[in-house]
């Protein structure tokens, strides 16, 4: 985290990107999140929430749904969990912001 890593995988956590790079980049954060405190304050400074909530929004609205796309929406689960564990605030933001994405769309 100290490294400043997870702004410029933050950055591409990026809808028009190749989604290979997306699915790794959202590992990379949940990875750096796991057990890491320190590391899940560096990606709410980041926008990272704020991020992966839009490009989630943005897949869910893409693809209605569609089978294909379920192990990205899995990583997408994973990283936002690891985001958000062991921090009492950090669900609530999430749920503030996947709330308001089309509003800020």
């Amino acid at each position: 985290g100290k490294t400043g890593i997870i702004p410029q995988l933050v950055s591409l956590v990026d809808p028009s990107l190749d989604q290979t790079i997306l699915v790794n980049s959202l590992r990379s954060i949940a990875n750096l999140c796991f057990d890491c405190d320190e590391n899940r304050k560096l990606v709410l400074e980041a926008e990272g929430h704020v991020t992966v909530c839009r490009t989630l929004s943005h897949f869910l609205e893409k693809t209605n749904g569609e089978k294909e796309n379920s192990n990205l929406i899995r990583v997408f689960a994973g990283t936002i969990l690891n985001i958000s564990t062991e921090n009492g605030e950090l669900p609530r933001v999430f749920l503030t912001e996947c709330s308001h994405v089309d509003e800020m769309s």
